[in-house]
């Protein structure tokens, strides 16, 4: 069968004339899942040090010495700076300053230390979870572009035993992967990332598939396919500018034709698969 894009959507729209509502909650599904030490940076307080470490006593009069009156202690205090040759100019200020310098930093190692932990939570979600659903969720599309009954429940399969540290090893080498050859000029990562698109989808229809198996196949099926795919993406850009003009919820609606499409091109690239 020659490459027809025509055709593939034609069959993604068959395929949705029956399905289109549980197509629409997976895509939905899809779409979250593709997307999803403070002690020691503290250990300094300035407002911790006393009075002692500069010679005064915050506890009291030195032992043996009387109590002075407020009039008297004020008295005192002034002739201990005259004393001294008095405050030098912008002393207040200079100790203001460093103060409100030392706070600033502790603001920011806070949001740094926040930061970090937002990221690591996402990377361990995307890991552990997220990937899963996605290839699930593919799994769902490539079922029904055969014909194949499929439901919300091939959106647990990523999780069975024997699958599940596969896939979270194989999607994240995958993501390394392109990520190391994005920054290359960022052109290498387009390339591969369209080399490993179908991945998700091997690994749908084999979990056990190791990660030098799964990218070299999806390699050789994307072959001579690389700008099709980018060509079949650009086609549903009519589709998703009209469904934004409804506040961008239109392009929803859009998803699970987009899906399916994808599913059918995977099925067709599969079966030239030289």
């Amino acid at each position: 069968m020659n490459y027809k894009r025509k055709e593939l959507k034609t069959k993604a729209k068959q395929v949705l004339r029956k399905t289109y509502f549980k197509a629409l909650l997976i895509s939905i599904i899809l779409a979250v899942a593709t997307t999803g030490g403070f002690s020691v940076l503290f250990g300094y307080n300035p407002f911790s040090q006393g009075d002692a470490a500069d010679g005064w006593d915050a506890s009291g009069p030195a032992w043996g010495q009387p109590e002075l009156g407020w009039g008297e202690e004020e008295a005192a205090i002034q002739a201990a700076i005259a004393e001294a040759g008095g405050i030098p100019d912008g002393e207040w200020q200079g100790d203001i300053d460093e103060l409100i310098g030392m706070i600033s930093l502790e603001i920011v190692k806070i949001m740094l230390l926040i930061a970090l932990a937002v990221w690591l939570f996402g990377l361990l979600l995307r890991v552990f979870v997220l990937n899963h659903l996605v290839v699930g969720a593919r799994g769902y599309f490539v079922d029904t572009a055969r014909g194949l009954p499929s439901g919300f429940g091939r959106l647990k399969h990523g999780f069975r035993k024997g699958a599940y540290l596969n896939i979270a090893v194989v999607m994240l080498l995958r993501e390394i992967f392109i990520f190391l050859w994005t920054l290359l000029l960022i052109v290498p990562g387009i390339i591969k990332s369209l080399s490993y698109a179908m991945v998700p989808y091997l690994l749908a229809e084999n979990p056990a598939l190791r990660y030098k198996d799964a990218l070299k196949t999806s390699a050789a099926m994307m072959h001579g396919y690389k700008w099709r795919l980018v060509v079949l993406h650009l086609s549903f850009i009519g589709w998703l500018l009209l469904g934004s003009l409804l506040f961008g919820v239109g392009q929803v609606f859009v998803w699970p034709y987009v899906n399916a499409t994808l599913a059918q091109f995977y099925a067709h690239v599969k079966e030239k698969r030289p």
